[in-house]
This record gives C-alpha cells, structure tokens and sequence, in this order.
C-alpha cells in the first residue's frame, strides 16, 4: 500500500502501518472468501501528507479543496451499461465457481450487442476439464438470459476467450482471483464511480478510491457529480446528463471553481436547484462514505 497520510494530530503519533495493513485484510478476506489471511501479505509504503495540504484541515470554518481537479459523472446508463454493470452480481449471487475477478467487456454496434467475459473459475468447484467446460457454458447461459432480460438487443457472447482446450491452459484459480498470477494494476486505470469504464463518455482520469473523502476532490466531485445526474434522471426524468465539476485547490469544497451540466432536461431552474441543493449539502456525501453507504468503484 502506498500514498500518504496524516501521521500526526496534536503531537500524537497515529499507527498509520498497522490501520492501513488491518483495514486492507479485513477488506480482501470480506471480499474474497477464498483468501485466508495466511494468502497474504499486506505491506505499506504510506508517506506523510504534505504540511501545506494538512494545512488546508485547519484553515477557514469548511474543507477546502487539496487539489485542482474535477469529477464527471452521467446518467441515466444505456442499455449496454446496465446489462455490464449488472451482470456480475448475478454471476456471483447464482453460480459458485464464479471468482471474484470477473471483467466484461461490451460492444454495440447497431442493434446488436458484443460480450465478453473473463471470469476466474475456482478450482475446488471443478474437478476435470469437462466440468470447468460445464461452468463456461453455465456464464454464457446466464450471461445471455441476462441480456435478452435487460435489453432488446441481440447478444452474442465469448467466455474466457483465451482458454485453450487442446494444450488444457483454461482461467482456473485457487482463489478466483487473477492475482495469483496475472498482470498487477493500479488505482485509477479501472472502474469510474458508476463501476464501469466508459470511454466513449466524458470521464475523469481521478480514481475515485484511495482519497480522503474530506478534502479530497478526486474523491468527492466524481461521486458528487454522479448523484448530481442520478438526481436528474430520477426528478426531471432527463433522458441523459453529464455534469462535470471542476475544483480550485484551497477554495471551499462546497464551492467548486465551475460545474458544467449537459442535460436533455429544459426545466433550467431546477436544473440549477438539484446542482445547489447537493453542493449544499456536500458534508452528507462525506458522512454516506464515511458509513459506507456509497460504492466509490
């Protein structure tokens, strides 16, 4: 683990390492029921924070902004989104030899909709080839019931499209976590707030995780500017918005530099209403995180 961190308040030293290691175990063994704490090993390279960012804490009677940055988020999704961001919770809830680590990749062109799916098979649910063959077979089932449920488009569908029967190389694990064995990554290359990765939308390049959800704007305008337009879907019904926030660093963070707002919405005062209603009330937004009640990936 690494990146920074207040070490000290008031003179008192606080055990940084060893809430950073505690809390990361107790996250991955919640997560992957396949881990066991002896799987791992959780390491910390945690800096201090810099003394003019723990500053900006104690100046002025609000959180000021530690970063010159912005958030973007949109909604309603579209079909192709919501098929994406709901069919791995499916996957886990209805078939056990399912991992963790599942990644899904959609494409659409016209009317029709191109899957695929990469998801790590556990090996303690399968005992040959044929039954991990059985399970691939089961995803795509699921995978394609799933799509004809959420969408009217046609759907064609690719499982562990690297898998080579022949030579027997398949995506089997141990604990369904590619982890064991696959390429490393880094906070802020995957999933935006809304759990997907959306190139052909406007999006941040500031991950949502790993930030302080006080101060840090990275942090606060991605989620800030999602509940911003799930807010104008759900109260104007707007086919689609996108709003974008832009912060200046040591402004207040209820007062961001500019808020952008793309929306197929007409009401322009309620428009503006919803936008200051929840930069308002932004201490909420950080208490909701701070109880765990918003997924930030």
């Amino acid at each position: 683990m690494g990146g920074r961190a207040t070490t000290t308040v008031e003179g008192e030293e606080l055990p940084i390492d060893e809430l950073a290691r505690a809390a990361a175990l107790e996250y991955l063994l919640d997560t992957v029921p396949e881990l066991a704490s002896d799987h791992v090993v959780v390491d910390t390279r945690i800096g201090r924070t810099s003394g003019d960012l723990e500053a900006l804490f104690g100046r002025g009677d609000e959180p000021l902004a530690n970063d010159t940055s912005f958030g973007v988020g949109h909604a309603p999704g579209t079909a192709t989104e919501r098929v994406v961001r709901t069919l791995e919770p499916r996957l886990h809830r209805e078939l056990d030899a399912v991992g963790r680590d599942v990644k899904l990749i959609a494409l659409r062109r016209g009317s029709h909709l191109y899957l695929t799916v990469a998801a790590a098979v556990i090996d303690r649910y399968v005992a040959d080839l044929s039954e991990y063959r059985t399970v691939i077979d089961q995803i795509e089932v699921l995978a394609e019931q799933h799509a004809a449920e959420s969408t009217d488009l046609s759907v064609s569908i690719e499982v562990n499209a690297a898998d080579d029967y022949d030579s027997g190389s398949v995506y089997l694990t141990t604990t369904g976590l590619s982890a064991e064995a696959g390429d490393d990554g880094a906070v802020g290359r995957g999933n935006r707030a809304n759990g997907l990765i959306t190139p052909y939308r406007p999006m941040s390049l500031e991950a949502t995780a790993g930030k302080n959800p006080v101060t840090h704007v990275g942090k606060l305008y991605n989620l800030l500017a999602l509940r911003i337009a799930r807010g104008l879907d759900e109260d104007l019904g707007a086919a689609y918005s996108c709003v974008q926030i832009l912060s200046r660093i040591g402004d207040p963070v209820s007062e961001p530099l500019a808020v952008d707002v793309t929306t197929t919405s007409t009401d322009e005062n309620t428009v503006r209403s919803v936008v200051d209603d929840q930069l308002a009330t932004i201490d909420r937004l950080t208490a909701d995180i701070l109880a765990g009640e918003v997924m930030v990936f």
